[in-house]
C-alpha cells in the first residue's frame, strides 16, 4: 500500500567524513603539542626555581691563638689533638683531648722518637692540665703493630654503647727499617687514661697502609650501619655496625685531590662531621699543596690548609659542596715556622684539625682544636652560614 510519499535520498558527500576526522586529528595533535609545550616550560621553569634556591654554604673563621706547646708538657712536640668529650655524672660535659706527643730523639728537632697518645683536660679557669707521663691513654708496644708510635687520634662518643672510640695510626716498623701506618681502633668507657683498650688494626697489614678515620655514628643504628671517612691521599667511604669492624673499601675513592685548587697534592680526614642547624653535616679535611722548598726542613716543599665539606643529611655519602678556598692557612708565626720567622717547629707551613667540637648556645659554629707544625695546638671559631637563593624562576618568588 501505497503512502503517498516519495523516498528521498540524500546525497552523500563521501569526503566530508574523512575531513572532520583529519580535522579532529589536527586539534589533537596541537593540544597534545601545546600541552608538550607546556609542560617542558613548567619542568624548565621548576629546573630553573631549584637551581635559583640551591643553598650556598660559608664558613667564617676566627683564630683564638696557642694554647699548647712544649712548656705545657714533658714532651718536645705536642699537636694533632682529638677532642674527648667527658660525660660527668650531674650531664655535664668536661673538656678534654687526646694530644699526640713526641719527643726529639736525635741531633736536631726533626729527629723523633715514637709518638704517645697523651691526655689533657680543661680547666675551670679555662686553662689545660699539664701533661705527664700519669696522662697516657696510648703509648707504643715496642713488640707490637704499633713499635713505631701511635698517632693522629680521632674520637667519637657513643651514647647507646656507653664507650668513647677513638680511630688512630699504628705505625710498624717494617723490616727494611720504613715505617707503615694502619688505621687502628681502641674503646674506654670512661675515655680517661688508663680505661683504653686496643683492638689493633682495622684491616690486614698486607691490604696496604691506612690511616685518619672520622666517624659518623648513625643514630638510626641498627637499621643503618655507621659510616667512616678515611685516607690520606684520597679519601674513602667505610661502614660497620658495631665501630670495631669495618668494610676494607679502597678500589674506588669517595673523594680525591684536585689538581688546580689548594688540595692538588691530597686530602686527609679530619674530625667527625659535626650537624648543622638545617640537618646536613660539616665536614673538616685537611688538605696540602706543592709550595717549594721555604724551609730548612729537608726536602720538604709541601703546605697544609684547611677545607670543607657540606654532606647531604640523609645520604652524608652525597656531597653537597666543597670548599673552592680553604678557610684555614698557616699565617701565624708558629704556624709557618719558615725561613722567614724564628719559630722552630717539627713540620713548616702546617694547619691540622682533628678535633672540633659545637659551641653551646650558638647554632652552627664550632670550637676547633688545630695544630701549627706538628708542634703547638690552637684554637679557632668556626661559624657557618647558609642562604637559600630566589629569583624571578622561583615559583614561590611572588608568595615572599
Amino acid at each position: 500500500m501505497s503512502t503517498g510519499y516519495a523516498a528521498i535520498e540524500l546525497p552523500v558527500n563521501s569526503t566530508s567524513g574523512v575531513e572532520n576526522r583529519s580535522l579532529c586529528n589536527r586539534i589533537t595533535r596541537s593540544i597534545t603539542v601545546i600541552l608538550l609545550i607546556v609542560l617542558t616550560i613548567l619542568l624548565i621553569w621548576a629546573v630553573a626555581a631549584a637551581m635559583q634556591r640551591r643553598v650556598s654554604w660559608k664558613v667564617d673563621v676566627v683564630k683564638h691563638g696557642m694554647f699548647l706547646n712544649e712548656t705545657d708538657s714533658v714532651f718536645r712536640w705536642n699537636y694533632n689533638s682529638a677532642y674527648i668529650p667527658l660525660h660527668q655524672p650531674d650531664g655535664t660535659i668536661k673538656h678534654s683531648l687526646a694530644v699526640r706527643c713526641q719527643n726529639v730523639s736525635g741531633p736536631t728537632f726533626y729527629d723523633v722518637g715514637p709518638s704517645y697518645i697523651m691526655f689533657a683536660e680543661s680547666e675551670p679557669d679555662g686553662t689545660w692540665s699539664h701533661i705527664t707521663m700519669d696522662d697516657v691513654l696510648l703509648a707504643p708496644n715496642t713488640a707490637g703493630v704499633d713499635n713505631g708510635g701511635v698517632e693522629d687520634p680521632r674520637v667519637v662518643y657513643w651514647e647507646k654503647s656507653g664507650f668513647y672510640y677513638m680511630h688512630y695510626t699504628a705505625v710498624k716498623y717494617r723490616d727494611d727499617d720504613t715505617l707503615s701506618p694502619h688505621l687502628a681502633v681502641a674503646t674506654s668507657p670512661t675515655g680517661l687514661p688508663g680505661s683504653w683498650t686496643k683492638y689493633g688494626p682495622l684491616w690486614e697489614q698486607n691490604d696496604g697502609d691506612s690511616k685518619s678515620g672520622a666517624v659518623i655514628i648513625n643514630e638510626k643504628w641498627p637499621k643503618k650501619n655507621h659510616s667512616m671517612i678515611w685516607g690520606d691521599y684520597s679519601l674513602y667511604w667505610s661502614t660497620s655496625d658495631d665501630m670495631l669492624h669495618w668494610e676494607n673499601e679502597r678500589t674506588t675513592p669517595w673523594m680525591e685531590v684536585r689538581n688546580d685548587h689548594f688540595d692538588s697534592a691530597l686530602v686527609e680526614a679530619g674530625p667527625a662531621p659535626m650537624k648543622l642547624s638545617d640537618g646536613n653535616l660539616l665536614f673538616l679535611y685537611n688538605s696540602a699543596r706543592e709550595v717549594g722548598q721555604i724551609s730548612s726542613k729537608p726536602g720538604w716543599k709541601l703546605e697544609y690548609n684547611i677545607g670543607f665539606l657540606i654532606l647531604d643529611k640523609d645520604d652524608p655519602k652525597k656531597i653537597l659542596h666543597r670548599s673552592e678556598e680553604p678557610i684555614l692557612s698557616p699565617t701565624e708565626v708558629w704556624e709557618k715556622c719558615d725561613n722567614s720567622t724564628n719559630i722552630d717547629g717539627l713540620t713548616p707551613d702546617v694547619v691540622f684539625v682533628e678535633g672540633m667540637r659545637p659551641i653551646d648556645g650558638k647554632d652552627d659554629s664550632f670550637l676547633v682544636y688545630y695544630q701549627g707544625c706538628d708542634g703547638f695546638m690552637a684554637t679557632a671559631t668556626f661559624t657557618v652560614s647558609f642562604t637559600k637563593k630566589k629569583g624571578f624562576y622561583d615559583p614561590l618568588y611572588f608568595l615572599s
